[in-house]
């Protein structure tokens, strides 16, 4: 999951349940929690939902990964470093960022994707 994908996910008011296990990139940490108009609230609710999920450290094969992406996709670090965590687990990436969708290596899909095929929502219910 990139970073808008957990702004998402944490203010959808409609999800009741997900069926998948998160994960998340340590750059994906580190930019959601170092948003400079984070309110206490806000941040004891993403800390909460760390506090759940595997946060993936960087190593030798994601680097190299990431290394290759930057090359050969023209990728700023952080998304390099995202898509080579997703690539190197074999997990989907979950984001609306369009230029991750042209790394061929990884599978990636839109928030809506996810709460089509992981998540029950309010609307599922009524």
């Amino acid at each position: 999951m990139d970073t808008n994908a957990i702004l998402y996910y944490l203010s959808d008011r409609n999800i009741l349940s997900v069926k998948a296990e998160f994960v998340i990139s340590f750059i994906t940490e580190i930019e959601v929690l170092s948003y400079p108009d984070l309110t206490k609230k806000e941040e004891e609710k993403i800390n909460k939902f760390f506090e759940n999920i595997y946060i993936v450290d960087l190593n030798k094969d994601i680097k190299k990964c990431t290394i290759n992406f930057r090359r050969r996709y023209s990728l700023k670090l952080p998304d390099a470093i995202i898509c080579a965590s997703a690539y190197f687990l074999k997990i989907p990436l979950i984001t609306n960022d369009k230029k991750l969708f042209k790394v061929s290596e990884c599978c990636v899909i839109t928030y809506s994707e996810f709460k089509a095929r992981y998540t029950v929502n309010k609307a599922g219910l009524e």
